[in-house]
C-alpha cells in the first residue's frame, strides 16, 4: 500500500448542520476532481486514484455522510438522495470549485448520477465506476430476475438494526470477510484501517440507512408510475468491472437513454470494487478520458 503522508491533507466543512470530513491532494493545480465513495467504504476506497491524479489535478475524496469521520445524523431521512446532492454542492462551494470532474463508485456513483442530474452545469465531466442511477436500478429489478437476485442485500437491509450488528460484531469480523471476499487484493494492514474507518456500529448503521432511505422513497414512486427522471446533460464516461456479483452487466444498456451530452463505457475484468481490482488500468483510462475532453 502507497503511503499518502505528505501527500494528503484533512479537512472538515460544516454543510447545512453536517460535518463533512475530507481528504485531498495537488490543491495547487487548477482542474479538480472529487472522488465520492460507496458502501461499505470511505474516502480511502480512493488510495490508488489519489497519487496518480494529484500531480496534475486537486483531488478531493470525500467522507460521505455517516461515513468514518464525518457527521452522522440520526434519522433515516437524514440520508435521502437529496441530502446526499446537497453535501457535494456544499462542500464543492465551500472550496471555491465552480466546475469539476465528479467520480463515484457504488453509491457515491448514484449520487453522482443524481447530482450530473440536477447540476450539470457544475460538471466537465462525469465518471462512474459500477453503479447505475438509482431511478433506473429501481425500475431493472422488476424487469430482470437476475438482478432482483442479485439485489438480495438491498432487502436484507430494510430490518432493522440487525444488519449493522451482524456486520460489526467480533471486531467487524463480517465486514472484514465481505470486503476480503469482494477485493480480493486486499491487504491485513488495509482491512485493519476499513475496521477502524468503519466497523462501529453506528458508522455502518448510518451507512445502511442510505439503501432504507432509498427503498422508502423510490419503490412507492416506482410503483405508482410516479418515479423521478434521469437526464444527463454533461459528458459520461463508465467503467464497469463485468465481474461485478451485485450490479448486472445489462443496466449498462440503459444508460444512452440517460446520457444527452455524450456517453463512453469501458468494461474491465474487474469485480465490483473496479478500482481496487484493477487500480492502473482504472487510473489511465479515467486520465485519458478527461485529456480527450474539450477544454
Amino acid at each position: 500500500m502507497q503511503n499518502l503522508n505528505g501527500i494528503i491533507r484533512h479537512g472538515f466543512a460544516d454543510v447545512g448542520g453536517t460535518k463533512l470530513h475530507y481528504v485531498e491532494a495537488g490543491w495547487n493545480n487548477e482542474r479538480s476532481i472529487v472522488f465520492l465513495h460507496g458502501f461499505p467504504d470511505f474516502w480511502f476506497s480512493w488510495r490508488h486514484q489519489i497519487p496518480f491524479f494529484a500531480g496534475d489535478y486537486h483531488v478531493i475524496a470525500i467522507d460521505q455522510r455517516g461515513c468514518n469521520l464525518s457527521g452522522k445524523p440520526a434519522r433515516v431521512s437524514d440520508y435521502s438522495v437529496d441530502f446526499l446532492v446537497l453535501d457535494v454542492k456544499k462542500l464543492a462551494d465551500h472550496l471555491g470549485l465552480h466546475k469539476f470532474v465528479l467520480a463515484g463508485h457504488d453509491w457515491g456513483g448514484a449520487v453522482a448520477w443524481e447530482f450530473a442530474n440536477r447540476h450539470p452545469n457544475c460538471l466537465d465531466s462525469l465518471i462512474i465506476l459500477n453503479c447505475p442511477p438509482v431511478q433506473l436500478l429501481m425500475a431493472e429489478q422488476l424487469k430482470n430476475a437476475r438482478q432482483l437476485k442479485s439485489s438480495y442485500y438491498i432487502y436484507l437491509f430494510q430490518v432493522p438494526w440487525l444488519p449493522e450488528r451482524v456486520l460489526t460484531l467480533n471486531n467487524a469480523n463480517m465486514l472484514a470477510r465481505m470486503l476480503s471476499y469482494m477485493i480480493p487484493s486486499i491487504t491485513p494492514q488495509e482491512l485493519a484501517i476499513y475496521r477502524d474507518g468503519l466497523g462501529q456500529i453506528r458508522t455502518l448503521r448510518s451507512a445502511i440507512n442510505y439503501y432504507r432511505c432509498a427503498f422508502r422513497r423510490f419503490l412507492p414512486r416506482l410503483l405508482s408510475g410516479n418515479m423521478e427522471s434521469v437526464d444527463i446533460r454533461c459528458p459520461v464516461f463508465v467503467i464497469w468491472g463485468v465481474e461485478d456479483i451485485a450490479l448486472q452487466t445489462s443496466l449498462t444498456t440503459r444508460f444512452p437513454k440517460v446520457c444527452s451530452a455524450g456517453y463512453k463505457i469501458s468494461y474491465v475484468n474487474a469485480g465490483h470494487f473496479v478500482h481496487q481490482d484493477k487500480p492502473a488500468l482504472v487510473n489511465r483510462l479515467i486520465d485519458a478520458y478527461i485529456k480527450n475532453q474539450p477544454s
